[in-house]
């Protein structure tokens, strides 16, 4: 045999055995998994209401409202912005969208001070709803 030949025989060996370089390397461990839900932030939440608030003053409710719902990651279990995005749907005329928040403001907070006007303001929605439904407009392919 020759030297060659032991030497790649004995290396062969080692790596099988787990005492090659490469065996031996250590590999960092996983990272943590993601929290389920971010971390709250009331300080960006609260500037985040701010801020669509302004928005809803200027009459840019698009803008208001994705302020808003950058509150609600900010916050998850922050009510206000619910009923700010109802709002905002309300002045675009959006009486769907506003049923829906408006409804998610009262799941946020039940007991809220105003919950009874916002039940008669969801009612009321819904009867125009179902008074005025929308009519969708039907786009030929031509």
């Amino acid at each position: 045999m020759t030297r060659k030949s032991i030497l790649y025989g004995l290396f062969c060996c080692a790596v099988l055995a787990g005492g090659g370089s490469r065996a031996h390397a250590q590999f960092p461990p996983p990272p943590p998994p993601p929290p389920e839900e971010p971390a709250p932030d009331p300080f960006h939440a609260q500037k985040s209401v701010e801020i669509g608030q302004f928005y809803m003053k200027k009459g840019k409710y698009e803008a208001a409202i994705d302020r808003f719902q950058l509150a609600i990651r900010y916050q998850p279990k922050l009510a206000l912005p619910r009923r700010l995005i109802a709002e905002a749907y309300e002045k675009q005329k959006n009486k769907t969208a506003a049923v829906e928040w408006y409804q998610k403001y009262l799941e946020a907070l039940p007991h809220a001070e105003d919950a009874e006007n916002v039940r008669k303001r969801i009612d009321t929605l819904n009867k125009e709803i179902e008074t005025h439904p929308v009519k969708r407009k039907h786009h030929s392919g031509a």
